[in-house]
């Protein structure tokens, strides 16, 4: 066999073969697919870790506000045993809940303009800012004398 000829064998052969053609818009949906723009797939893996240790931090915030409950138990009870004084912490409730109301109010604004300024930022930058957060509410926790019993 020349070159020529087996040249000629192998287009036959590869024409003779069995396959199925792609739809119509096949070669259009691989370009779209192409022409969108892919986050790199360490990402992910990165922002599910911090959402985890974010949920960590909070699961240990949780924790400890049941430990402090448990903890001051007797003062607790004690002062609820006192008359009139579930009338006195209901009245200091309401005040220290109109004021935290203000107060979130202005956290709340603080916060939408922080979103707002931003904008373009990936995702990770937030769940940063998340663990932040939830450092600053457990060092503000341990800090305090009050909570030495932990």
């Amino acid at each position: 066999m020349d070159a020529a000829n087996t040249d000629k064998l192998i287009v036959r052969a590869i024409a003779a073969l069995p396959y199925r053609r792609p739809s119509a818009g096949f070669a259009a949906w691989v370009m779209a697919q192409v022409a969108v723009p892919h986050s790199a797939p360490w990402t992910e893996y990165l922002l599910k870790a911090a959402g985890l240790a974010v949920a960590a931090w909070s699961a240990a915030l949780t924790l400890v506000g049941a430990k402090l409950a448990y903890s001051n138990l007797p003062e607790i009870a004690a002062f609820f045993i006192q008359p009139g004084s579930v009338a006195q912490a209901v009245k200091l409730l309401t005040a220290r809940a109109a004021l935290l109301a203000l107060k979130l109010a202005a956290a709340a604004s603080f916060a939408s303009d922080l979103a707002a300024a931003a904008a373009g930022w990936p995702a990770y930058y937030e769940v940063a800012a998340a663990l932040v957060v939830c450092t600053a509410a457990m060092v503000a926790l341990f800090k305090r004398p009050a909570y030495g019993r932990i």
